[in-house]
């Protein structure tokens, strides 16, 4: 698979998020600027080269690719368009809590000091990486809840396995890691060809399986 047929099958190019949050490239731009929308997960620059019967010709065609569940996050916006960027924060911060709350429920609570004493931090930090676009490349939608799945799951399986350092699991340590591992399989990425190889997705999903053995 290419890159573009990668982003073709994963992400919306901004006219294709255009459309679908029923915004124009003024209110997206202005969204970014004040702090309320993501930045694009991937930025392509292609040099073309065109030729045709009146000749060729040469341009320089710029592509920006966002997630799919952006659309969700300019629903949001959309109900709220007098948000600034403190209040958006606060309902990130709401939804990051709420959904950590239920992961709890469901037996996936984690002792690191980052969803703890240091969760406000943490969650501000996270915040200013929703922003930037990290987690538009790292998640498979951008959703809030895939980010927060996405970091329990890495920590849990961090935390248990030792880095990968511990040789063996034990029965309880193997069914907690496989449940963070179905949870990775379904907010994680799958990554563009050229970052396959070192990606979260080959270190904490298909080296844990092998490493551990959890698909026997």
């Amino acid at each position: 698979m290419s890159l573009f047929e990668y982003l073709s099958n994963y992400y919306f190019d901004q006219s294709a998020l255009l459309q679908s949050c029923q915004i124009d490239e003024d209110t997206l731009i202005n969204w970014q600027d004040k702090g309320l929308f993501p930045k694009p997960a991937y930025r392509l620059k292609s040099q073309i080269e065109c030729s045709s019967y009146y000749g060729l010709h040469q341009c320089t065609e710029y592509w920006d690719y966002y997630p799919r569940g952006y659309v969700k996050w300019a629903k949001v916006l959309n109900s709220k368009p007098e948000l600034t960027s403190s209040q958006a924060f606060e309902l990130f911060f709401t939804q990051y809590g709420q959904h950590l709350s239920t992961l709890a429920q469901q037996g996936m609570s984690c002792s690191d000091e980052s969803f703890n004493e240091e969760f406000a931090e943490h969650v501000q930090n996270q915040w200013q990486y929703f922003l930037n676009g990290k987690f538009g490349l790292l998640t498979q939608n951008g959703f809030i809840e895939e980010i927060v799945e996405m970091e329990v799951a890495i920590s849990l399986i961090s935390d248990i396995t030792q880095l990968h350092t511990k040789p063996e699991l034990d029965s309880d340590e193997k069914q907690i890691i496989r449940t963070a591992v179905k949870k990775l399989n379904k907010s994680l990425s799958h990554f563009a060809p050229h970052e396959r190889d070192t990606s979260y997705r080959k270190r904490f999903i298909d080296d844990t399986i092998k490493l551990y053995n959890l698909k026997a």
